[in-house]
């Protein structure tokens, strides 16, 4: 599975947002994603990709898109 599908499965299991309507381009502010859900998927990423997110260094990197956030995830799988 794809990084990309993998972020989209599990946003569509935490919120009420169609898969369809999830893009690269769509913003992680129009998720409404909360604290717990970004644990949550932090938890999926280390079960499935031993991947583990530095939410302070998300969060300092100013990261807005979906599609940043699976480029931030991309770098982190190739170190």
């Amino acid at each position: 599975m794809e990084l990309f599908d993998f972020i989209v499965e599990q946003v569509t299991e935490l919120t009420d947002i169609d898969a369809e309507l999830i893009t690269r381009d769509t913003l992680l502010s129009e998720l409404d994603l909360v604290s717990l859900d970004y644990v949550s998927i932090e938890v999926a990423l280390k079960k499935k990709y031993g991947l583990s997110i530095n939410m302070a260094e998300l969060a300092q990197k100013q990261i807005s898109s979906v599609g940043g956030f699976i480029d931030y995830l991309s770098r982190s799988l190739e170190s």
